[in-house]
């Protein structure tokens, strides 16, 4: 008898984990089965928040279900990222991945590195834009160059370690400049809103995130990190730091950029699913243009390439603040070798 029941256990124990099983499976290749969650790490309006919500229609059609997009400031970006790492990985909670994965971790703002994440493409580049109040002395960046050199300025940044931080610290290094004291913002936008309300001396963001102020004579542009120097609809012409300083045209162009991940460990059809629909999302016409008068620089890498490019990108940021001083840690210690 104890023998028969032990025979009927077991079979009802199979038969409930081949149903889970099964379950599971048809979940997986019948995703979404429910609205996703787009998080974005930054406050509304910066360059993170801008590609995210272009994409976002176009992978709502291809994936057949709503994405809601929240944003979640924080610990420049490390909010957003454990936000997302604790949910389920079941493709159903997306993250809107800015170049700060690649310096939370030597910051100590963050255990996650690249490595922890699956991108689903890296959409565009954002190069870096130093900004002003109109009324500001500091006219160009010649100007802003012979205050450095024997002042302490105020610098409105994204946070602490952000692509903008970089972009200074470099800025500085390279001319032999006084590193300003920097005020983190939440986001390229906010830090841009900082300089145009006179709380900083000067704020450093993305050229994307700063342009309609720029547009708007609500902002004076001095040079941004590009490839060739913008005119504006005015007429006015905002140069490249590499016209203006020859050593700093090496670094050219440089800023952050802006894609789309999940944790690892989300099924592989589900991860094809989500590659797919932002694959077509950031290939649309509309998109690549949106980038084109945004003053973005698409790039357009998808899966393994993106995957690729993010680890490449860890290595030169984190060794990049390593070597300007801005952080203690020695990237080697986490595992992140030093490209040669």
């Amino acid at each position: 008898m104890k023998k028969r029941v032990l025979l009927l256990s077991l079979i009802i124990l199979a038969c409930v984990t081949l149903s889970v099983f099964a379950q599971g499976a048809a979940e997986a290749s019948a995703f979404p089965v429910r609205p996703l969650v787009m998080i974005v790490p930054f406050n509304p309006g910066g360059a993170t928040d801008l590609l995210a919500r272009k994409a976002q229609p176009k992978m709502e059609e291809v994936l057949g279900k709503p994405i809601a997009v929240q944003n979640m400031a924080g610990g420049a970006t490390a909010i957003g990222n454990q936000y997302v790492m604790d949910q389920a990985h079941d493709g159903h909670t997306l993250l809107a991945q800015p170049t700060d994965i690649t310096s939370i971790a030597i910051m100590g703002q963050s255990k996650l590195t690249s490595d922890d994440w699956s991108f689903l493409g890296i959409a565009a580049a954002v190069p870096s834009v130093f900004v002003v109040h109109p009324d500001s002395k500091i006219k160009t960046i010649q100007d802003l160059v012979a205050v450095m050199k024997t002042t302490k300025l105020t610098a409105a940044v994204a946070a602490s370690g952000c692509a903008w931080t970089r972009a200074i610290g470099l800025f500085a290094d390279q001319l032999k400049l006084t590193l300003p004291q920097f005020v983190p913002s939440g986001g390229g936008y906010t830090a841009a809103v900082s300089a145009m309300k006179k709380e900083v001396d000067f704020a450093a963001c993305g050229f994307a995130e700063a342009i309609e102020l720029i547009k708007g004579g609500e902002l004076r542009a001095l040079a941004y990190w590009g490839v060739e120097p913008v005119t504006l609809p005015n007429g006015t012409v905002v140069p490249t730091f590499g016209s203006v300083y020859p050593a700093l045209k090496t670094f050219e162009p440089f800023g952050g950029w802006v894609g789309m991940a999940v944790p690892k460990g989300v099924p592989a059809d589900v991860l094809a699913k989500l590659v797919n629909a932002y694959d077509i999302a950031i290939h649309q016409p509309d998109f690549i243009e949106f980038c084109k008068q945004s003053s973005f620089m698409f790039m357009g890498k998808i899966g393994a390439d993106a995957d690729a490019f993010a680890k490449l990108s860890t290595s030169v940021n984190a060794y990049l603040m390593y070597d300007l001083g801005f952080t203690p840690t020695d990237p080697a210690t986490l595992g992140i070798q030093r490209v040669k």
